[in-house]
């Protein structure tokens, strides 16, 4: 995995909401979508993401930092709908056969030092 090259306070992390911090994208939730969230941090967006897609859809919520991602893990275990992986988006490209409808990484495009040109196109 790459060089992790900042660690986030879980505490600022876990304030966030899908509705506050990521408007566009609550708006264009459909239930039934199946999305990836790159970077999910603590869960807290990723969990509210999971409520909006309902059980017909299916949220995968990936993130490099394993003490950050150990607190979602436990928190949303009984969400069906709702999974979380310690996974590098730059090793990840293409692990997924089916896709996802909407792949969304907010604030964490920045801490990619080397970020390939296969990502971006």
């Amino acid at each position: 995995m790459s060089q992790q090259s900042h660690r986030s306070d879980p505490r600022i992390l876990n304030r966030r909401t899908l509705q506050r911090d990521h408007p566009y994208l609550a708006r264009v939730l459909r239930i039934g979508m199946d999305v990836l969230d790159v970077g999910c941090g603590t869960g807290a967006i990723t969990a509210d993401i999971a409520k909006a897609v309902g059980p017909g859809g299916m949220v995968l919520g990936i993130d490099r930092d394993d003490a950050n991602l150990a607190i979602p893990v436990e928190q949303y275990a009984g969400m069906g709908n709702l999974r979380f992986e310690s996974a590098d988006i730059l090793t990840l490209a293409d692990r997924f056969d089916n896709g996802f409808d909407i792949v969304t990484a907010a604030r964490t495009i920045q801490w990619i030092s080397e970020p390939e040109p296969r990502l971006f196109t």
